[in-house]
């Protein structure tokens, strides 16, 4: 952890503001499978204020079904995605970018 910084639990997925609200539609996660093999996915997030429908990663594209649901969910459809922010070029981070090709 970096000095001066605090962090803790949010109590929901969801942290609303204005202009700005945050919601997290999926949690990252890492599981050991068997024979040394491991799932994982990247979280995703969604920002919403004036003007912008933002999400920050996609997950991976074997979770491209779940996001569709995850997005149906708040009422969207990947046209309605403004932006697009991705952390780095990791498969489970970017693997749904051909969704939002605007």
């Amino acid at each position: 952890m970096l000095p001066g910084v605090r962090t803790a639990p949010l109590d929901a997925a969801e942290v609303p503001g204005r202009p700005y609200s945050v919601r997290v539609l999926q949690e990252g996660y890492s599981e050991a499978l068997p024979g040394g093999l491991v799932r994982a996915d990247g979280s995703i997030t969604l920002v919403r204020g004036p003007h912008i429908t933002a999400l920050v990663d996609t997950g991976g594209p074997w979770g491209r079904r779940r996001l569709l649901e995850l997005l149906a969910a708040q009422g969207l459809r990947p046209g309605d995605v403004t932006h697009v922010l991705c952390t780095h070029g990791h498969s489970d981070h970017v693997g749904n970018l051909n969704l939002f090709a605007e």
